[in-house]
């Protein structure tokens, strides 16, 4: 004898579509962050036909996570497939622990289990949920640096009202150097020559001209000299550079020096003071310049004198 029990439920079982959110009271994070729409993961085909006997595999992903909005919920879970009855001269109706019952005018084997351990609240964050920023990089008709962002949320029917896009002329790091002054002085050198980077926008580089003399200062009662012997470096003499480091940079110290060429082509008389480039390259990663003889990434620098007494 077949019994039939029809439990009637009120509710969906189907899978939330969030085409028509509302607006979300507050600004921010939603509770609960977004989900995007649980999809089927892995073998599609439903291996029973009827009773829910069978489930298929479902996943969802946190949309609002690249904000920095966590979701509140699992990631996974198994779904009962073919839920309609099983017909005579099927055993059972519905496969354990599933029961007949009507569900928005449908009969089915349930109940569907669905996403306790969701709180999220169902609504559009206020103008959208933005992905962090790209970084920086050339458009195709090099003339200008452009980065962009995705706005989350559009899948799911929640535009985003800030731009997508943004786009400068110049290099994205920054146009000037620190002059770092008396930071990094110390008992062997005083910080002295600064002249300002020279920045080629178009290929993101810049460079800084050192003073590349041996000529000596002999009127006061210290001499100074820019590129001498520095404890027999070089047969030449070395100028020295002193950096501020920037604060993404690995090493642990806040100043630190190079010594980035010998003077070995410099006049022992020359009083005209020529000069030398150094060159740097911005990261685009983090928009700060990185000096190119060994890869610091710097905020300032100076050029400091030699001091003997």
């Amino acid at each position: 004898m077949w019994v039939f029990l029809v439990i009637l439920i009120s509710g969906s079982y189907s899978f939330s579509s969030a085409a028509t959110l509302p607006a979300c009271n507050s600004t921010g994070c939603p509770t609960g962050g977004i989900w995007s729409e649980w999809t089927i993961t892995g073998n599609s085909n439903c291996s029973t036909s009827c009773g829910s006997c069978s489930s298929l595999y479902y996943t969802r992903s946190c949309l609002s996570q690249r904000a920095g909005c966590n979701c509140t919920g699992d990631t996974s879970r198994y779904i009962p497939c073919n839920s309609n009855p099983c017909s005579y001269p099927s055993q059972r109706t519905c496969c354990i622990p599933y029961v007949p019952m009507i569900s928005n005018g449908s009969y089915i084997c349930g109940p569907i289990p669905t996403d306790k351990s969701s709180t999220t609240t169902a609504c559009c964050p206020t103008g959208g949920l933005l992905s962090p920023w790209s970084y920086y990089g050339r458009n195709d008709a090099n003339t200008l640096w452009i980065r962009t962002r995705e706005c989350l949320t559009s899948d799911i029917g929640c535009a985003c009202t800030d731009s997508l896009s943004e786009s400068v002329t110049a290099c994205p790091c920054p146009a000037t150097m620190t002059n770092i002054g008396s930071i990094c002085d110390n008992s062997n050198y005083e910080a002295n020559q600064f002249v300002q980077i020279v920045v080629n926008d178009t290929k993101c580089e810049a460079t800084v001209q050192l003073q590349a003399t041996n000529y000596i200062n002999s009127g006061n009662s210290d001499k100074v000299i820019y590129c001498n012997h520095d404890g027999n470096y070089t047969s030449y003499g070395t100028p020295i550079i002193l950096f501020q480091m920037s604060p993404n940079e690995t090493k642990a110290k806040t100043c630190d020096f190079d010594r980035p060429f010998d003077c070995s082509i410099v006049s022992a008389t020359a009083a005209s003071h020529p000069s030398v480039p150094v060159s740097f390259t911005c990261d685009l990663t983090s928009n700060t310049w990185q000096y190119d003889y060994n890869g610091w990434h710097v905020t300032g620098y100076n050029q400091p004198q030699l001091l003997y007494t």
